[in-house]
């Protein structure tokens, strides 16, 4: 086959239809840019922050005030780097809700777990 420049100069042949990655995906085929996969992605994120901080609870120094090792802040970190820019702000306000939320229904103070996720 022989390539011809376009005007661009890209020299790429062009997409066959017969090309499985030329055909338009189907409107009911999940991408990873759906509103579904991002809600689904929210809420492992959030799944998996709150089991995290529940089990850190667990784990206090010995005065009982903050865990030594702080896996959450693990999983936000890692959220954070996996996910796409464009979800950041979403996975920050997850991550916010989920871990008062968590504190919340551990018994700590209103002010305390805002202090805490801030």
């Amino acid at each position: 086959m022989h390539l011809t420049p376009r005007s661009d100069g890209d020299s790429t042949p062009p997409a066959s239809p017969r090309c499985p990655s030329a055909l338009p995906e189907s409107p009911t085929t999940p991408t990873a840019h759906s509103p579904g996969a991002d809600f689904r992605r929210l809420g492992l994120i959030a799944a998996g922050y709150a089991i995290t901080l529940k089990l850190a609870l667990f784990f206090p120094d010995a005065e009982g005030v903050m865990a030594a090792v702080w896996p959450p802040g693990g999983v936000a970190l890692a959220a954070l780097l996996l996910s796409p820019q464009r979800q950041r702000w979403a996975i920050l306000a997850t991550i916010f809700i989920t871990g008062n939320v968590v504190n919340l229904l551990s018994g700590r103070p209103a002010l305390a777990s805002a202090g805490f996720m801030v």
